[in-house]
């Protein structure tokens, strides 16, 4: 019995120390689709009562996304285009090399702002989603 015993501590003793190897591995961030490029940093971003919202939208595209923001529990103020401390800027921008087609987006976070910028308001929905 006490054979027995040892076995079952050494397996346990095993698998444990398995799933602790396996577990560091699993650092990269899942995005579905993959990213054609993806840095990853240090820091982070709170997104607070604090936080300004700046875009460029205008028209229905930016009466859907005011309407997709009150559902949030956080209400973001209103921003400018010079702010740059604390501050989430959805931004449509010109068709580009880095923004080849209507979907491509490009996001960054830093621990002073967050910035999703893309060619279409379609662009701008996948960058908020994978934010």
């Amino acid at each position: 019995m006490n054979m027995r015993n040892r076995y079952a501590k050494v397996c346990l003793f095993l698998w444990v120390l398995g799933m602790c190897l396996t577990a560091h591995s699993l650092k990269a961030q899942s995005v579905i689709p993959v990213p054609l490029k993806m840095e990853q940093g240090t820091g982070s971003f709170l997104l607070s009562e604090k936080t300004k919202l700046y875009t460029n939208l205008q028209g229905g595209e930016a009466q859907l996304l005011e309407n997709c923001l009150q559902t949030l529990p956080v209400h973001l103020k209103k921003g400018k285009k010079k702010d740059t401390q604390n501050v989430l800027s959805l931004l449509i921008t010109e068709k580009s090399g880095q923004l080849p087609t209507p979907e491509s987006y490009t996001l960054s976070v830093t621990p002073e702002r967050i910035r999703i910028q893309a060619t279409s308001g379609a662009g701008l929905f996948y960058g908020i989603q994978t934010l």
